[in-house]
């Protein structure tokens, strides 16, 4: 069985009691994963850097050896068939619960919180990947999320962001770069902020998800300078119902590839790309949908602006006094 953090051992512990054979084995597989996840950085990431001590993949196959060690041997159908049968299981579990809840110290519930950091293991070089058993339990977490939070991902069309505007988007965004340290995460000039509330904003990503949203009042900086910055596939906070990223600045040396973009995984496999050159924006439903970066080519820098929504409510009041 997997240690994993105080916090989530009892409802990983009311789970697992419930499980047996190859289902069980999975379980513990994402698990694993996720504690393995817990202990990445989460800023200033650099894809260079998962090396030595920092990379995880020794530890997990050690681990999965470990867990698959005493097990019935199966077939690569079989694992594929019991991580149905846990994602089935999983999706009941989380959808029978409160997951917007939160407990005294604000933390959401455990066993999506734990979770939401298999991913970022299993396919830390940001490929969906090839061993059996991982295929399964990525599969499986990928599947279980996308039941209990539907998510789409869409360009979106915002004609009123000209030129001129962007640059003033991007020459306040530059004033929070720093080539010594990360500055993902700091809140956005008075541009930035105003467009976060923007109802043609809220307009354009209504129609592009098909849902109606209004705005969450959470906005930030996301800067990739350096080659190699990246960020694993990964879930956002349920905070964040909508993400809309718009690309501020996006430099590419002559003849160095394909420019790196946004990854949005499925649970068939498949992996939908988003490259983004400044002036382009996407919403996308990142609670649900296991998304990554790919790692900067060398000399490329991305400078995005990250506004998260919300569901719409019947009161615009929070809009009006923002």
């Amino acid at each position: 069985m997997i240690t994993v953090p105080p916090r989530y051992r009892t409802a990983v512990d009311e789970v697992r009691s419930r499980l047996s054979g190859a289902e069980q084995m999975l379980f513990d597989v994402l698990c694993l994963s996720a504690t393995l996840g817990q202990g990445l950085p989460q800023d200033d990431i650099n894809y260079q850097d998962l090396k030595g001590t920092l990379n995880p993949r020794p530890a997990l196959m050690r681990g999965l050896r470990r867990i698959v060690a005493n097990g019935v041997p199966v077939t690569e159908a079989d694992w594929q068939r019991a991580g149905t049968r846990l994602a089935r299981r999983l999706t009941r579990i989380l959808a029978a619960r409160d997951l917007s809840a939160r407990d005294a110290d604000g933390r959401f519930e455990p066993l999506r919180s734990l979770l939401s950091f298999a991913p970022s293991i299993i396919g830390v070089d940001c490929r969906v990947p090839t061993h059996p058993i991982l295929r399964a339990a990525w599969t499986t977490v990928i599947t279980a999320f996308g039941a209990v939070h539907p998510s789409k991902v869409a360009r979106l069309e915002l004609p009123w962001v000209d030129r001129r505007r962007l640059e003033t988007l991007a020459r306040e965004a530059r004033r929070e770069s720093r080539p010594d340290r990360d500055a993902s995460g700091a809140t956005p000039g008075l541009s930035g902020r105003r467009l976060a509330v923007d109802p043609r904003l809220v307009s354009a990503v209504a129609t592009a998800l098909n849902e109606p949203v209004e705005p969450a009042l959470i906005a930030r900086y996301v800067f990739y300078s350096r080659t190699g910055d990246y960020f694993w596939p990964h879930t956002d906070s349920l905070l964040v119902h909508v993400n809309v990223f718009l690309c501020l600045e996006h430099h590419l040396p002559a003849g160095s590839g394909p420019p790196s973009a946004f990854l949005g995984y499925r649970a068939d496999g498949s992996v939908e790309r988003f490259a983004l050159n400044a002036g382009d924006a996407i919403a996308a439903h990142t609670q649900g949908l296991v998304h990554a970066r790919e790692p900067l080519r060398e000399g490329e820098r991305v400078t995005l602006l990250a506004i998260a929504l919300q569901p719409a409510r019947r009161t615009s009041r929070r809009v009006r006094r923002a």
